[in-house]
């Protein structure tokens, strides 16, 4: 499954930033309105104001996610497995990775490495369809190679099975 050489860069699909810009021009509209209603109506109630700034906050928090996933930086070399993305810089040897926890999603499944000193999360290809019509994509390409080739660089097996959720251990 892990037909990729060594090192190699991995970086995730970039997803479209139409979702962004729409929060942006919701906040700019709700905080325009607000100051508009504000001069007119003074005072308005106090809770009026957590409604802007849900807006601007969510905004804010797709802004930080679309600039995270652009910086992320999964890189697997011959001695182990480093992740960065503008935030997180996490670097693992192979025998430093202690557990890997895979979680089923709707949309691709969820990585997450951990080890001594720190963990990365990472998903695998995810698309996002609309009446079997492919709209987007994010996540890692080769996101279940990489998993095969960690979990077996690692000697990890699996521990335990949740429900959904599969452990992965040195056993």
């Amino acid at each position: 499954m892990d037909d990729f050489t060594l090192p190699q860069e991995f970086r995730p699909e970039q997803i479209a930033r139409r979702g962004e810009w729409t929060a942006w021009v919701f906040a700019l509209i709700v905080g325009i309105t607000w100051a508009m209603m504000h001069y007119i109506f003074y005072p308005l109630p106090w809770f009026s104001i957590l409604i802007v700034f849900f807006f601007w906050f969510a905004a804010m928090s797709i802004s930080l996610g679309n600039w995270m996933d652009r910086k992320t930086v999964l890189r697997v070399e011959e001695n182990g497995v480093s992740f960065r993305n503008g935030l997180r810089n996490v670097c693992f040897h192979w025998d430093e990775i202690t557990q890997v926890v895979v979680t089923p999603a709707r949309w691709g499944a969820k990585i997450q490495v951990m080890g001594k000193g720190g963990y990365f999360a990472f998903r695998t290809l995810a698309e996002v369809k609309v009446r079997e019509e492919v709209k987007d994509r994010f996540g890692f390409v080769q996101g279940e190679a990489i998993l095969s080739h960690i979990l077996k660089r690692c000697g990890l097996r699996e521990m335990k099975k949740g429900i959904t959720v599969r452990y992965y251990a040195r056993g």
